[in-house]
């Protein structure tokens, strides 16, 4: 067994997934607006 290190790719994971989390909670909370909305019309 080989020892892998992981630092580096957990910061690169990080790197590209801190920039896209806001947009998917963005998105989240937007489609919960939208079924919110569609329920309360008639």
């Amino acid at each position: 067994m080989i020892p892998i290190n992981l630092d580096p790719i957990i910061a690169a994971i990080s790197a590209i997934a801190r920039p896209t989390a806001p947009l998917l909670k963005n998105k989240l909370e937007r489609d919960e607006t939208v079924i919110k909305l569609l329920k309360k019309s008639p």
